[in-house]
């Protein structure tokens, strides 16, 4: 090769033996990220002998999380979530997703995810008696409940509500299919003004009308003593009308413009325990399906989703963020499509639903004459 370097056009040349081992290197060289690339492909689908865990996904995201991310990733604000139970125990209940993905972002084998949920589970169900329960000043909570639209003596809303599952272990699917063609249990909630709950059951089978299903619950058999002789509770047109459980009245065309009225007040009132289920399936969206087999975890899920959230309401996390999924809306009620659909077939039932007529009497003769809080 010339070099020649004294400013005028150098000349370059080659030797046919230098360019044969510079197309060697190279060759090797692509060799060698050829086999680099092949090792990463290997590891990156070959099955691992221990499945590793995100890496810091607590410490190093969770943590690193705004208030309003944490918010809309688990369905509480952060000081509600600390004081609740472990991250990953929430972001199961609080979003549709399985137990293999909570499993794989935080590190832990599904069993572990399993025993853990139900630790925590059982944990809330014993908090369960002091969370969900009337109050024992019932005065101060009808008084409460009558600034909503005027409803005297109200002390709770209920309603049913299905909760749609898999076929749980060693029973028939056509035991749980409900009218609507899919496999449910219902949650039967009451509910206070600020949309707590006051009363869960839960366990049977949505096939059931929602007057059976409180016909099975201990607050059909508790109720006079819970209302203290006094009160009463709101339900829809769904349950039987008794002393204190109050239905509307039914029959659009037979009504007169005074049972209208008290129908719509009526509704103001009532439509607490609809928002107070929707709020509770936004915020916990495994109640939109829960993959769970077993009869008895269903039962605790549901009613530990129950607990999580009263006491989300009792530290000022009342609603969930909007994600404009109408899943879990409360359901518009049309008076005007309502019939008695109910057969008494013994003397006490018609006893019974005689009281109940004479005490929405009453109440209606005192919401016209304005005497509601008096």
């Amino acid at each position: 090769m010339a070099d020649g370097m004294d400013g005028s056009a150098t000349s370059l040349s080659l030797s046919s033996s230098f360019c044969y081992s510079i197309a060697t290197a190279l060759s090797r060289k692509a060799q060698v990220q050829t086999r680099v690339i092949r090792r990463t492909v290997n590891k990156l689908f070959r099955i691992p002998a221990k499945r590793p865990k995100v890496v810091g996904f607590i410490k190093d995201v969770v943590r690193q999380y705004s208030d309003h991310e944490f918010r809309r990733h688990f369905r509480l604000a952060r000081p509600v979530a600390e004081k609740l139970v472990a991250e990953f125990a929430v972001s199961y209940a609080a979003n549709k997703t399985c137990m293999r993905d909570v499993a794989s972002s935080f590190g832990m084998s599904e069993s572990t995810v399993y025993r853990v949920l139900q630790r925590v589970a059982q944990f809330l169900m014993t908090l369960g008696p002091s969370v969900i329960k009337f109050p024992a000043d019932l005065e101060n909570l009808t008084s409460s409940f009558e600034k909503v639209s005027g409803m005297p003596a109200v002390i709770g809303c209920i309603d049913g509500s299905y909760v749609k599952i898999q076929c749980p272990t060693n029973k028939f699917a056509s035991t749980y299919c409900n009218r609507h063609h899919y496999l449910s249990l219902t949650l039967q909630a009451v509910c206070d003004h600020k949309r707590r709950f006051l009363d869960a059951f839960t366990g049977t089978s949505s096939k059931m009308h929602d007057s059976h299903v409180f016909s099975l619950s201990p607050l059909s058999k508790n109720i006079a003593s819970v209302c203290q002789g006094r009160y009463h509770i709101l339900g829809d047109a769904a349950y039987p009308l008794r002393e204190h459980l109050l239905t509307p009245y039914r029959g659009y065309g037979a009504m007169n413009k005074q049972q209208k009225g008290f129908n719509f007040k009526f509704s103001g009132t009532r439509v607490l325990i609809e928002s107070a289920v929707s709020t509770l399936k936004k915020r916990f969206r495994q109640l939109m399906y829960l993959e769970l087999h077993s009869i008895h975890w269903l039962n605790k899920f549901i009613v530990s989703c129950c607990i999580l959230h009263n006491l989300c309401i009792d530290y000022g996390d009342e609603e969930p963020d909007d994600d404009n999924d109408d899943d879990g809306a409360p359901n518009a009620i049309q008076w005007e499509n309502c019939t008695d659909n109910h057969s008494y077939k013994t003397d006490e039932e018609r006893a019974l639903h005689k009281l109940g007529e004479i005490k929405r009497a009453k109440v209606l003769t005192k919401l016209l004459r304005g005497d509601c809080g008096k």
